[in-house]
């Protein structure tokens, strides 16, 4: 290569311009003992092939890539370009404008983290475009913009991927980027050159292009966003968490101090009803327990002491069942139409057709959804209700008949404060009981009457195991059922709801303190840094009711933070997503799961100071994708926005492993556990 030469390459099919674009190179101050070069193709195929026949025809060591409406003002421009390569000669590519980082949309002209400067007539008037200013020689950028490219090393130009007119400059920016070599934008005082670009349009198969872009380059994109700076999670508070814990201790001891006097009185109602209370405030206020032995005792005193309840034919229940079925009694606190846990007690129905299932609830009956309704009196079950009996006690002693009358199987599925089935079940006898452990991350009562504790995933088993001394443990997947929407329904449902094609849905759903955070960091903040990074990602949040909170949010996004509290139609949401972030600090198993079988890749950050309260589902743990570093996890999540093919495989992949846990295998683990 010729140390001493430089030459000016184009590509043009207008030879008024070019004449003219030549006129002002011819004028350029030449550095001594330097020879300029000016190469011009003619109706090239397509930009890079011009470029690449143009470099096979000099020997020249550095070369301008040029078009044909360019005209350098400033006279010192080849002095100026070889002091930046002779700063560093690392820095293989110079242009007039680049970006720091890359948008997904590759519009270049609207990232907001733009360096460089250039006279312009875009819209018909001369002006001068300024981006942000170059703090010293040059600022080290990931692409810059094709009017005008400088290299002093010979990269070819792929025209075997993009043989149109449109991706050529990001193209062989990423090129140099991968050889190892720095792409630059040089510090100008005043712009270097006019870009009379006013004929410019974009390319008919720009899209086309973008995608074969992506695909291309995702190594290049891995490497980048591997050093892009993460958020710091916030260093737990021991000492106040301690303080908390203490406090909350000192008030549920308050509340079975008053147990324990209503049961010295005898008063059993008013003993289960401080239990009661006391339950309710240790699961949502933790006392650093996970189970209370006096509270246990207390309430099998009181099961010891019920009333007598009515004869099972007084209740309209008969034990009458032709097919010889097993008879399964399913207890629930009360139903509800959003959430996993309703929906759960519907699926294990409808999945295990070898029984009869009926359905108790030991409060209300009227919150309970018609779906799940419908699905007891299929199996041939019936439907029953202990609301309308004041006291605990006549409700537990009526529970206790129908069940050891009528059932073979009692499956509880009852809230973590409800005393009722542990009165019921508190004494010798009756069917064995199942304890479905879906708050298995909070303080909850019942474990003296578990005959079998049904755990939905690993840290619920050990946490049971070592923190309430439970043995009798298993595993058993979330029961689930396939989707009836198909991707086929994807475009109008996004069409009805105003959300274009090109946009990467992110999806998080879930009960509203599941997003509530103990420390600095917030879910808020995790979803922010993805769309800073990401201009056509939007992140849509099902199921959050802190209005001040999550308003501040959309509006700071622009909307691109998108919070729409509890909805029913949530298979719709799922439909249309490309990504499911579960939520943070808490996870939401279900939501996540079944967005999994949608063909969803889920991204889950593991709340490293209690691993139960992360989504760790045994279908996802298969993956090792249950990132413990926010670091790990962008990047993750960077690599799903950025590469469809890759979202795509990953939730395949995750899709037929969870329909395998949780749909196919499902009824075959349940008959072991029954056995």
């Amino acid at each position: 290569m010729n140390e001493q030469k430089i030459a000016f390459i184009y590509c043009y099919n207008d030879e008024r311009m070019l004449n003219e674009s030549i006129l002002y190179i011819q004028s350029l101050n030449i550095p001594p003992g330097f020879e300029i070069e000016i190469i011009p193709i003619e109706d090239a195929s397509s930009i890079t092939a011009g470029y690449n026949f143009a470099m096979s025809q000099t020997d020249a060591k550095y070369k301008v890539f040029l078009h044909q409406d360019v005209f350098i003002i400033n006279k010192n421009f080849i002095n100026a370009i070889l002091e930046v390569f002779r700063q560093e000669e690392s820095i293989g590519l110079i242009g007039m404008v680049g970006d720091k980082s890359l948008p997904t949309n590759f519009n270049l002209w609207q990232e907001k983290q733009k360096f460089g400067k250039v006279y312009e007539s875009h819209f018909g008037n001369l002006e001068m475009l300024v981006c942000d200013e170059v703090g010293s020689h040059y600022e080290e950028v990931q692409a810059i913009e094709g009017f005008l490219m400088v290299t002093q090393y010979d990269i070819p130009w792929r025209e075997d991927l993009f043989d149109e007119w449109c991706f050529y400059n990001n193209s062989q920016s990423l090129e140099f980027i991968r050889k190892g070599f720095k792409v630059a934008v040089p510090f100008q005082a005043t712009p270097w050159c006019i870009h009379d670009c006013q004929n410019d349009q974009k390319n008919e198969e720009y899209d086309k292009y973008k995608s074969i872009f992506i695909d291309e380059y995702t190594d290049v994109f891995e490497k980048i966003l591997s050093k892009t700076p993460t958020l710091d999670l916030f260093d737990f508070d021991k000492v106040r968490a301690k303080q908390i814990i203490d406090s909350n201790k000192v008030q549920f001891m308050g509340f079975l101090n008053n147990a324990n006097n209503s049961l010295n009185d005898r008063n059993y109602e008013q003993a289960s009803r401080w239990i009661y209370e006391a339950a309710k405030f240790a699961s949502e206020n933790h006392p650093g327990l996970y189970t209370s032995n006096e509270s246990e005792r207390i309430l099998i005193e009181c099961a010891k002491n019920l009333p007598d309840a009515a004869a099972l034919e007084n209740l309209n229940i008969t034990r009458n069942n032709q097919q010889k079925k097993r008879r399964v009694l399913h207890i629930i606190s009360e139903g509800y139409v959003t959430g996993g846990h309703t929906r759960l007690v519907k699926n294990w129905v409808a999945k295990d057709k070898d029984s009869v299932h009926s359905l108790i609830t030991t409060w209300q009956l009227q919150t309970s959804p018609e779906w799940l309704l419908n699905e007891i009196k299929h199996s041939g079950g019936w439907i029953y209700s202990l609301e309308e009996k004041d006291k605990f006690i006549e409700r537990a002693s009526e529970l206790r008949k129908i069940a050891y009358e009528w059932a073979d199987i009692v499956v509880l599925h009852v809230h973590m404060f409800d005393p009722i089935p542990i009165m019921a079940f508190g004494v010798e006898g009756g069917p064995p009981v199942l304890f479905m452990n879906h708050g298995d991350h909070v303080f909850w009562i019942g474990k003296t009457i578990i005959d079998y504790l049904i755990n939905f995933r690993a840290s619920g088993l050990e946490l049971s195991l070592n923190r309430r001394g439970i043995s009798n443990n298993a595993i058993l997947p979330i029961p689930l059922t396939l989707p009836t929407l198909q991707s086929k329904d994807k475009s109008k449902i996004r069409e009805t709801l105003g959300i274009s094609e090109e946009k990467i849905v992110l999806l998080t759903i879930a009960t509203p303190y599941k997003f509530n955070s103990f420390g600095e960091i917030h879910y808020i903040d995790i979803i922010k840094r993805m769309l800073n990074i990401h201009e056509d990602v939007i992140a849509i949040v099902i199921g959050p009711n802190n209005a001040r909170e999550w308003e501040r949010a959309y509006k700071e996004t622009n909307g691109r933070i998108l919070p729409l509290g509890m909805r029913q139609d949530i298979e719709e949401f799922y439909c249309i997503s490309d990504i499911y972030v579960d939520s943070y600090m808490f996870g939401s198993v279900t939501s996540a799961l079944d967005g999994g079988l949608t063909g969803l890749p889920i991204v889950a950050l593991e709340n490293k100071h209690n691993k139960t309260l992360s989504f760790n589902d045994i279908s996802y743990s298969y993956f090792n994708k249950e990132f413990h570093k926010i670091e790990d996890y962008l990047y993750y999540v960077n690599k799903l926005i950025i590469n469809k093919e890759f979202r795509e495989c990953e939730g395949r992949q995750l899709s037929h492993k969870i329909k395998e846990d949780h749909i196919d295998n499902w009824t075959k683990k349940l008959n072991e556990i029954y056995s």
